[in-house]
């Protein structure tokens, strides 16, 4: 679809047909998951179910080509070249790599070496020489073939490697972001790993509880005080897909928990803000949810009533999936929890010195990211893109000329009233 961007005009509309079966409003992604992009004089929309296709801006088909690309990630178009993780079979590893497109005529013009895992995102980055490189991961879970955990960095010019790691048992499901000439990793057990980008050594290693701070919420107020041991890093450490390195910070959501983190690049110290999973207005009052709920109960399996109930179950209220012609659109049953956790979860979005970060709820935290503490102050916000239960999205917030632009499963939403110095 294409819109008019001021008054919300539908311009026109084209069908996507996929060939593989895939799950609708999945919490890990779907066919409509993969974000379009454009250069501005065209734009290319994805169907995850195995087709590409490129559009002029009056909705003319330029090219299309059938690749079945990641469900769960974002392409990007950098110098003329369509960017995707993308493979022949999109339930198997083999083939699944990353792919280099001529963003004009459709022709793939390479990809990476090793295959990459779909559960994460690559993020451009140029070097301080001016290459444009990419860091991409082996490794991941419903994995059958054989492989090697590990990663890797690539050129975004060729796929050709430029050195390449194992790591046993690494979780490649985050954002791969990447600043000066460091990457910055999350691994289990609350691990915040710093790595040489020109070799790929190991560097540092932080653990992300150990002299931190905390700004718990005792029911009333924010209480900023050192670490007690209330924050559970056990195993996973981040909500998948949630951290975005913005100036001198890494930002992430805590995986079995409700915490917002933010680990400082250069000392590798680490604070935590705790945020409620949903909030429920109505009739000029506020509902907020900080812990287990009888309503989470509902959705447990049986077979797990004895295990600790975790944050994406925290539910004031379920997401009824309930699309806007009146259908109940789901594939997965956990794109009813949180949006916390085991979720894939939209990207963070950064504007001026203000961060969004979207839960599949549709509740907005907004976070003065360059604060001097995380703490309750440098909490603008707790937002939302609708009532509670029926605004279910996995779409990120999206930033243009004083607008922003949210998506959920009944609408798509611009936000006014900033202007861009206002936000800076």
């Amino acid at each position: 679809m294409c819109f008019n961007k001021v008054d919300g005009k539908l311009l026109w509309q084209k069908e996507m047909k996929g060939d593989a079966v895939s799950r609708i409003s999945g919490c890990f992604g779907d066919n409509s998951g993969p974000a379009a992009v454009s250069d501005g004089k065209s734009v290319c929309f994805f169907n995850a179910s195995g087709l590409i296709n490129k559009y002029d801006l009056d909705g003319n088909l330029i090219w299309s080509i059938n690749i079945q690309n990641s469900r769960r990630t974002d392409p990007f178009v950098l110098d003329g070249v369509l960017v995707i993780i993308g493979s022949a079979e999109v339930e198997k590893i083999e083939g699944r790599h990353i792919k280099g497109i001529d963003f004009k005529t459709g022709k793939v013009l390479w990809q990476s070496e090793s295959h990459s895992w779909d559960g994460l995102t690559l993020v451009p980055y140029k070097k301080l020489n001016g290459e444009w490189v990419g860091l991409i991961a082996r490794g991941g879970g419903h994995v059958k073939a054989e492989y090697t955990d590990g990663y890797e960095l690539i050129s975004l010019k060729t796929g050709k490697s430029f050195w390449k790691t194992e790591f046993k048992n690494f979780r490649s499901t985050q954002n791969f972001t990447l600043k000066g000439d460091k990457a910055y990793i999350f691994l289990p057990n609350g691990i915040h790993q710093v790595i040489n980008l020109e070799n790929g050594e190991i560097l540092r290693e932080d653990k992300l509880l150990e002299g931190a701070m905390v700004a718990d919420h005792d029911g009333s107020k924010y209480v900023y005080k050192s670490f007690d041991g209330k924050i559970d890093l056990k195993r996973r450490t981040i909500t998948q897909m949630s951290n975005l390195i913005v100036g001198e910070y890494h930002f992430f959501r805590t995986y079995n928990d409700n915490y917002l983190g933010r680990v400082h690049l250069k000392t590798g110290k680490a604070e935590y803000l705790e945020l409620p999973t949903q909030i429920e207005r109505s009739s000029g009052s506020v509902r907020y949810c900080w812990g287990p709920t009888e309503e989470g109960k509902k959705f447990i399996p049986k077979n797990k009533k004895n295990k600790p109930q975790l944050a994406n179950l925290w539910l004031i209220k379920a997401n009824d999936m309930i699309s806007n012609s009146g259908h109940k659109v789901v594939g997965d049953a956990r794109s009813h929890y949180s949006g916390w956790g085991h979720v894939s979860a939209a990207l963070p979005t950064a504007v001026g010195d203000k961060l969004y970060v979207p839960t599949m709820s549709g509740v907005i935290y907004v976070i003065k990211w360059d604060a001097k503490k995380l703490d309750g102050e440098s909490l603008i916000s707790i937002s939302d893109l609708g009532l509670l239960g029926d605004s279910w999205t996995r779409s990120s917030v999206t930033y243009s000329e004083g607008l922003l632009f949210g998506r959920t499963i009944k609408e798509l939403i611009c936000i006014s009233g900033c202007t861009p110095q206002e936000l800076k």
